[in-house]
């Protein structure tokens, strides 16, 4: 087996290889931020397509952080709801 396709530990969490998707710009957020269905599907083709950690794209921290339209945003509880649908769908294809 290849390094690359070796699993290893980060504390206590086994990493199944080391196949990382670093944060990118994907533009696939809704016009005021929130998760869409097709910033899920492309999540959950990365996680089933196995790729190991994945890093979410660029997202806003705070509205005046926004730097592009469909932007993922984070800095209010109403986007809760599509972070959490965003985080389900990749832990029900990577095991933890």
């Amino acid at each position: 087996m290849s390094l690359l396709a070796s699993s290893f530990r980060l504390n206590n969490l086994e990493i199944k290889n080391r196949f990382l998707r670093f944060a990118t710009v994907e533009s696939m957020a809704d016009i005021d931020g929130c998760v869409t269905d097709q910033l899920l599907k492309l999540y959950y083709d990365l996680a089933e397509g196995g790729a190991g950690p994945l890093i979410t794209g660029a997202s806003a921290v705070e509205p005046a952080g926004k730097a592009f339209a469909h932007q993922m945003c984070v800095h209010d509880d109403r986007f809760l709801p599509g972070l959490k649908k965003l985080a389900n769908v990749i832990s029900r294809i990577i095991s933890f």
